[in-house]
Protein backbone atom coordinates (compact mmCIF):
# COMPACT_ATOMS: atom_id res chain seq x y z
CA UNK A 1 0.00 0.00 0.00
CA UNK A 2 2.80 2.42 0.87
CA UNK A 3 4.64 1.70 -2.39
CA UNK A 4 1.42 2.11 -4.39
CA UNK A 5 0.70 5.46 -2.74
CA UNK A 6 4.24 6.68 -3.38
CA UNK A 7 3.95 5.69 -7.05
CA UNK A 8 0.66 7.58 -7.32
CA UNK A 9 2.02 10.60 -5.49
CA UNK A 10 -0.57 10.17 -2.74
CA UNK A 11 -0.35 10.03 1.05
CA UNK A 12 -2.08 7.56 3.35
CA UNK A 13 -3.11 7.78 7.00
CA UNK A 14 -2.82 4.24 8.40
CA UNK A 15 -4.42 3.01 11.62
CA UNK A 16 -4.11 -0.45 13.16
CA UNK A 17 -6.60 -1.77 15.73
CA UNK A 18 -5.31 -4.97 17.27
CA UNK A 19 -5.70 -7.20 20.29
CA UNK A 20 -2.09 -8.37 20.28
CA UNK A 21 1.18 -6.48 20.67
CA UNK A 22 2.78 -8.86 18.17
CA UNK A 23 1.85 -9.50 14.56
CA UNK A 24 1.08 -6.53 12.33
CA UNK A 25 2.12 -4.06 15.01
CA UNK A 26 5.73 -5.12 14.47
CA UNK A 27 5.80 -3.89 10.86
CA UNK A 28 6.36 -0.27 11.87
CA UNK A 29 4.24 0.97 8.96
CA UNK A 30 1.43 2.55 10.99
CA UNK A 31 0.69 6.15 11.84
CA UNK A 32 -1.27 5.02 14.89
CA UNK A 33 -1.73 1.71 16.70
CA UNK A 34 -4.41 0.89 19.27
CA UNK A 35 -3.61 -2.28 21.24
CA UNK A 36 -5.96 -4.02 23.65
CA UNK A 37 -9.67 -3.98 24.43
CA UNK A 38 -10.02 -0.47 25.83
CA UNK A 39 -7.74 1.23 23.30
CA UNK A 40 -9.48 -0.54 20.40
CA UNK A 41 -12.91 0.43 21.76
CA UNK A 42 -11.99 4.09 22.05
CA UNK A 43 -10.26 4.36 18.68
CA UNK A 44 -12.93 2.37 16.84
CA UNK A 45 -15.64 4.68 18.20
CA UNK A 46 -13.70 7.77 17.14
CA UNK A 47 -13.20 6.28 13.66
CA UNK A 48 -16.91 5.50 13.33
CA UNK A 49 -17.67 9.16 13.98
CA UNK A 50 -14.99 10.22 11.51
CA UNK A 51 -16.56 8.03 8.81
CA UNK A 52 -19.99 9.49 9.44
CA UNK A 53 -21.36 6.39 11.12
CA UNK A 54 -23.36 5.84 14.29
CA UNK A 55 -21.27 4.63 17.24
CA UNK A 56 -22.50 1.94 19.59
CA UNK A 57 -24.76 3.27 22.35
CA UNK A 58 -23.88 3.24 26.02
CA UNK A 59 -20.26 4.43 26.05
CA UNK A 60 -18.61 7.80 25.74
CA UNK A 61 -15.57 8.75 23.71
CA UNK A 62 -12.24 9.09 25.47
CA UNK A 63 -10.11 9.52 22.37
CA UNK A 64 -10.27 11.56 19.18
CA UNK A 65 -8.68 11.86 15.78
CA UNK A 66 -7.11 15.12 14.78
CA UNK A 67 -5.48 15.67 11.40
CA UNK A 68 -5.61 11.99 10.59
CA UNK A 69 -3.99 10.94 13.86
CA UNK A 70 -5.73 9.46 16.86
CA UNK A 71 -5.07 11.76 19.76
CA UNK A 72 -4.78 11.46 23.52
CA UNK A 73 -7.78 10.96 25.83
CA UNK A 74 -10.12 13.93 26.05
CA UNK A 75 -12.47 12.60 28.71
CA UNK A 76 -13.78 9.53 30.47
CA UNK A 77 -16.86 7.37 30.05
CA UNK A 78 -20.00 8.55 31.78
CA UNK A 79 -23.32 6.86 32.33
CA UNK A 80 -27.08 7.26 32.28
CA UNK A 81 -28.71 10.30 30.71
CA UNK A 82 -25.36 12.08 30.69
CA UNK A 83 -23.99 9.40 28.33
CA UNK A 84 -26.81 9.98 25.86
CA UNK A 85 -26.25 13.74 25.98
CA UNK A 86 -22.49 13.31 25.51
CA UNK A 87 -23.01 10.97 22.56
CA UNK A 88 -25.36 13.43 20.88
CA UNK A 89 -22.87 16.27 21.27
CA UNK A 90 -19.79 14.37 20.10
CA UNK A 91 -17.90 16.27 17.44
CA UNK A 92 -16.92 14.09 14.51
CA UNK A 93 -13.11 13.85 14.33
CA UNK A 94 -11.21 14.04 11.06
CA UNK A 95 -9.93 10.92 9.32
CA UNK A 96 -8.21 10.82 6.98
CA UNK A 97 -6.63 14.24 6.90
CA UNK A 98 -7.71 16.45 3.97
CA UNK A 99 -6.03 15.41 0.74
CA UNK A 100 -5.03 11.99 2.06
CA UNK A 101 -6.43 8.49 1.82
CA UNK A 102 -7.32 6.42 4.87
CA UNK A 103 -6.63 2.79 5.69
CA UNK A 104 -7.92 1.05 8.84
CA UNK A 105 -6.88 -2.52 9.62
CA UNK A 106 -8.51 -4.57 12.39
CA UNK A 107 -6.30 -7.49 13.40
CA UNK A 108 -7.78 -10.55 15.15
CA UNK A 109 -11.28 -9.10 15.64
CA UNK A 110 -12.46 -12.49 16.95
CA UNK A 111 -10.56 -11.64 20.14
CA UNK A 112 -13.18 -8.94 20.77
CA UNK A 113 -15.67 -11.64 21.83
CA UNK A 114 -17.33 -10.62 25.09
CA UNK A 115 -15.55 -7.26 25.30
CA UNK A 116 -16.77 -3.67 25.17
CA UNK A 117 -14.80 -3.25 21.94
CA UNK A 118 -17.07 -5.58 19.94
CA UNK A 119 -20.06 -3.20 19.55
CA UNK A 120 -17.75 -0.45 18.32
CA UNK A 121 -16.14 -2.80 15.76
CA UNK A 122 -19.62 -3.73 14.52
CA UNK A 123 -20.41 -0.02 14.13
CA UNK A 124 -17.10 0.44 12.29
CA UNK A 125 -17.92 -2.41 9.88
CA UNK A 126 -21.26 -0.79 9.08
CA UNK A 127 -19.75 2.67 8.64
CA UNK A 128 -17.07 1.27 6.32
CA UNK A 129 -19.66 0.30 3.70
CA UNK A 130 -20.62 3.94 3.17
CA UNK A 131 -17.17 5.52 3.42
CA UNK A 132 -14.36 6.16 1.00
CA UNK A 133 -11.85 4.71 3.47
CA UNK A 134 -10.36 1.25 3.08
CA UNK A 135 -11.31 -0.78 6.17
CA UNK A 136 -9.93 -4.32 6.48
CA UNK A 137 -10.96 -6.95 9.03
CA UNK A 138 -8.51 -9.87 9.26
CA UNK A 139 -9.67 -13.12 10.78
CA UNK A 140 -9.51 -16.89 10.36
CA UNK A 141 -12.50 -18.45 8.64
CA UNK A 142 -14.36 -20.63 11.09
CA UNK A 143 -14.16 -18.08 13.92
CA UNK A 144 -17.28 -16.19 12.87
CA UNK A 145 -19.59 -17.93 15.33
CA UNK A 146 -17.72 -16.34 18.25
CA UNK A 147 -18.45 -12.83 16.93
CA UNK A 148 -21.63 -13.51 14.98
CA UNK A 149 -22.97 -9.93 15.02
CA UNK A 150 -19.69 -8.62 13.58
CA UNK A 151 -19.51 -11.49 11.10
CA UNK A 152 -23.05 -10.64 9.93
CA UNK A 153 -22.09 -6.98 9.47
CA UNK A 154 -19.15 -8.10 7.30
CA UNK A 155 -21.18 -10.41 5.05
CA UNK A 156 -21.32 -9.67 1.33
CA UNK A 157 -18.59 -7.02 1.38
CA UNK A 158 -17.86 -4.76 -1.57
CA UNK A 159 -14.70 -6.76 -2.08
CA UNK A 160 -12.36 -8.94 -0.10
CA UNK A 161 -9.59 -11.51 -0.02
CA UNK A 162 -9.87 -15.15 0.98
CA UNK A 163 -6.38 -16.50 1.56
CA UNK A 164 -5.82 -20.25 1.83
CA UNK A 165 -9.57 -21.02 1.74
CA UNK A 166 -11.04 -24.43 2.49
CA UNK A 167 -14.50 -25.54 1.36
CA UNK A 168 -14.90 -27.58 4.56
CA UNK A 169 -15.25 -24.35 6.53
CA UNK A 170 -18.93 -23.50 6.49
CA UNK A 171 -18.63 -19.85 7.51
CA UNK A 172 -17.70 -17.34 4.84
CA UNK A 173 -18.56 -13.65 4.48
CA UNK A 174 -18.79 -14.14 0.71
CA UNK A 175 -21.82 -15.42 -1.17
CA UNK A 176 -19.57 -16.41 -4.08
CA UNK A 177 -18.40 -20.03 -4.24
CA UNK A 178 -14.72 -20.92 -4.51
CA UNK A 179 -15.48 -24.48 -5.62
CA UNK A 180 -13.93 -27.57 -4.10
CA UNK A 181 -10.75 -26.15 -2.58
CA UNK A 182 -8.50 -27.27 0.25
CA UNK A 183 -6.22 -25.14 2.39
CA UNK A 184 -3.29 -27.47 1.73
CA UNK A 185 -3.44 -26.56 -1.97
CA UNK A 186 -2.67 -22.91 -1.25
CA UNK A 187 0.76 -21.70 -0.10
CA UNK A 188 0.81 -18.68 2.24
CA UNK A 189 -0.45 -15.57 0.49
CA UNK A 190 -2.40 -17.39 -2.21
CA UNK A 191 -6.16 -17.44 -2.50
CA UNK A 192 -8.97 -15.50 -4.17
CA UNK A 193 -9.97 -11.88 -4.59
CA UNK A 194 -13.71 -11.26 -4.65
CA UNK A 195 -15.12 -8.11 -6.26
CA UNK A 196 -18.43 -7.41 -7.94
CA UNK A 197 -19.42 -11.07 -7.85
CA UNK A 198 -16.24 -12.17 -9.63
CA UNK A 199 -13.68 -14.52 -8.10
CA UNK A 200 -10.06 -14.11 -9.23
CA UNK A 201 -7.04 -16.17 -8.10
CA UNK A 202 -4.39 -13.97 -6.47
CA UNK A 203 -1.05 -14.24 -4.72
CA UNK A 204 -0.48 -11.54 -2.13
CA UNK A 205 3.05 -10.55 -1.16
CA UNK A 206 3.80 -11.31 2.50
CA UNK A 207 5.63 -8.97 4.86
CA UNK A 208 9.04 -10.34 5.75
Amino acid sequence: MTRWAAAQGEHIDRVLLTFTAEGLADSGEWDEIAVGEEAVRERARALVLALGGKPAPGSGVSGGIIGGMIGAPIGGPIGGAQAAQESASEVAPVFPAPGRRGVIVVERPADAEGTAALPELIALAKAARRSGVLVLFEFEQGTGSAIWDLFTALKQPTWGLALQPDDSEGQSPFRESFGRVKRADFPPGRGFAVAGGRVTPVHVALHS
